[in-house]
């Protein structure tokens, strides 16, 4: 969730998962710095994913798992095509993955029905920058792609910033978020857990939401040197998106909607301001280092109670 990462002085790989249902035979890319058309990466070779193996076995649409001729190249959080007989796709992608059995467990479960021998392939993009390229902090460093299918050139473009310490897809553990909620927490997770929903999904966005909403305040996320501080804020902004989204409203609520929606949205701010205001990890003058007098620094937090 949210746009791609590489860490200060160590690089990172930058990736694209282009929509086109055929592997490109070719790619560049070119890496420009923030705002400008400056090139930090002149034009240059990107890695095509050469992965291409087969089922091993069968798999039904519902499927939670695939069984691979071969896991030779095939890795956790990367996209792959999957293809059947009958001219069905989809883009799946794995959490786990078995070397001895060739089991591949899946991040989503497949929507089409899948035969013996049908084909999964690599279609991805991607380019390992170099430590010495990212060196300076900063957002919104702008990748330009240039890939060739069948002969057509095609064209995209993403971002990723420079960072101190990646903004993690979870920082609470499932276990954390009732500690952190009270009843209102447990009761969600025991209708979570009846309806047999993956709680970790809900717990994914909010930590993306808190993101979005530190970056609107002015704090770039970037610039904290760790995230732990906003455990309770994220508990607190699950609870504000099923109530949003009208998905939860506890007993005692159910006759007021909109002050329990109300009521998570005052007690989610508050939750943001206390951690914008007790962080001593944000790196004001951007040069890697949080001072004494930086640590007592406290940003001016927009959020009202």
């Amino acid at each position: 969730m949210g746009r791609s990462e590489v860490i200060k002085d160590a690089g990172g790989t930058l990736a694209l998962s282009p929509t086109e249902t055929t592997r490109a035979s070719s790619a560049t890319l070119i890496v420009y710095e923030p705002g400008s058309d400056t090139e930090l990466v002149a034009s240059t070779a990107a890695t095509v994913d050469t992965v291409n193996t087969d089922l091993d076995g069968a798999a039904a649409a519902g499927s939670t798992a695939l069984t691979l001729t071969s896991v030779s190249g095939v890795a956790a959080g990367v996209t792959y095509l999957l293809k059947n007989q009958d001219l069905q796709h989809e883009w799946v992608e794995f959490t786990g993955i078995d070397s001895g059995t060739r089991v591949c467990t899946l991040l989503e479960p497949v929507e089409y029905d899948y035969a013996d021998a049908d084909t999964l392939q690599g279609v991805g993009l991607s380019y390992a920058l170099a430590a010495a390229k990212a060196d300076t902090i900063n957002e919104l460093y702008r990748v330009v792609w240039t890939y060739v299918v069948g002969g057509v050139s095609h064209y995209a473009r993403t971002f990723f910033d420079v960072v101190y310490s990646k903004w993690p897809d979870v920082i609470l553990r499932t276990d954390e978020f009732e500690l952190r909620t009270g009843r209102a927490g447990s009761d969600i997770m025991q209708r979570a857990g009846r309806e047999g929903r993956d709680f970790a999904d809900e717990i994914a966005q909010a930590t993306s939401d808190v993101r979005d909403d530190l970056e609107a305040t002015g704090a770039a996320a970037a610039r904290f040197l760790t995230h732990d501080q906003f455990r309770t804020p994220i508990a607190r902004r699950v609870l504000l998106n099923f109530a949003e989204s009208d998905d939860f409203v506890p007993r005692n609520w159910k006759d007021d909607p909109g002050g329990w929606l109300h009521e998570c949205r005052a007690i989610y701010r508050g939750a943001l301001d206390d951690a914008l205001a007790r962080t001593q990890t944000y790196d004001w003058s951007n040069d890697g280092i949080v001072n004494a007098s930086e640590a007592t620094r406290k940003h001016h937090v927009w959020l009202s109670r």
